[in-house]
């Protein structure tokens, strides 16, 4: 009962006002030593020793990543990964069809990411980028022997601080009302489309997860969070918690925006102009998904088509690009992706600082 304190209005007000310090103190290092992110993308994991010539301020947020304090149970973990590897296909694809559309409702969430004009201008890459970070931290042995994909979520989180530090120094239209950007609620939000959202989308496939499961994955999520810089002592650790805590949110941030609007509707555009013969019904794929009440907030169309249909299209189409049965061959799938869409592999990489 203790933790559902910590999802009152007041507990909630208090984390928009919470960023990440040990973050924020490396970038103002990166912005002052121009080099530093391209020497950090070049690494394949962070390596044991850093360079002696690296600024105190971004040593002790690589230091994290050598020496963390986060109790996880192994057991929980692997069950995870291998969950992962054989339902990645469809949990890629629910993250493109649930979880980003659920985040675009929220408003005062999507006013950071508007202002991300890769987000806007590039919403196809920035989406693969997405299943790269989410396929990247599922990685076998990750948190337990194989440490690489910490470099991954180093850099995802050093890309929200850079975004933080934009927009507090540069940004006179951000209204304070909103909260600090990329703040400790908006953290758990998305945490939460990441996981429970996607929990939620399986048992509308018709593909529910066990609770042992699904709290595996809570965990799971827990241990990414940690290492995103979320305050992990937030983190739900039941379904019934992370329900109560998902209700607290959308019940305090679901409403229209002008961001969230632009947002979903680049989203779509980028679905319809896809290959599968039915990516015209992307909307009414996305809608059968958020449920009404987000799709209304998004002004997505209803459909007209049956939701037994519906599962059809996904089954037969969202699914078919990752049918694979192996996180191997999921990473094999998505970089032919997209190399033949973009000319290119993704990855995660800081911004170049000038």
């Amino acid at each position: 009962m203790e933790k559902f304190k910590l999802y009152a209005p007041g507990a909630l007000d208090e984390l928009r006002q919470r960023q990440d310090p040990l973050a924020d103190q490396a970038v103002l290092s990166l912005l002052e030593t121009p080099g530093l992110s391209e020497t950090i993308n070049e690494w394949k994991e962070i390596p044991a020793q850093l360079p002696v010539d690296f600024p105190a301020n971004l040593k002790a947020f690589l230091d994290f990543y050598q020496h963390d304090n986060l109790t996880l149970d192994p057991f929980k973990l692997q069950t995870s990964q291998t969950f992962f590897a054989k339902e990645g296909n469809k949990y890629m694809a629910l993250l493109g069809l649930y979880s980003l559309p659920y985040c675009y409702a929220f408003a005062d969430g999507t006013k950071v990411l508007a202002r991300s004009k890769r987000i806007l201008n590039n919403p196809g890459e920035r989406l693969m980028e997405t299943a790269w970070f989410v396929l990247d931290a599922f990685k076998p042995g990750s948190f337990l022997k194989n440490r690489s994909s910490l470099l991954t979520l180093a850099k995802v989180r050093l890309i929200h601080a850079i975004s933080r530090y934009y927009i507090q120094k540069h940004d006179r239209g951000w209204n304070p009302e909103w909260g600090k950007p990329v703040n400790q609620e908006d953290m758990l939000g998305t945490n939460l489309a990441f996981s429970l959202m996607v929990f939620r989308g399986f048992r509308k496939m018709g593909k529910p997860l066990s609770r042992d499961m699904s709290e595996s994955l809570l965990h799971y999520w827990k241990a990414i969070g940690y290492y995103l810089g979320l305050d992990v002592e937030l983190w739900p650790e039941t379904l019934h918690e992370a329900g109560i805590l998902e209700k607290a949110v959308r019940k305090r941030h679901l409403k229209f925006s002008p961001e969230g609007q632009l947002l979903m509707d680049n989203l779509l555009s980028y679905y319809e102009k896809g290959k599968q013969p039915f990516a015209p019904l992307s909307k009414y794929l996305v809608r059968f998904f958020v449920g009404e009440e987000v799709a209304d907030t998004l002004n997505i169309p209803k459909g007209p088509i049956p939701d037994n249909l519906t599962l059809a299209l996904l089954n037969i189409g969202f699914t078919r690009p990752f049918s694979t049965s192996s996180h191997q061959k999921l990473t094999f799938e998505l970089q032919k992706q997209a190399v033949e869409t973009f000319g290119h592999t993704v990855q995660i990489n800081l911004p170049t600082v000038k």
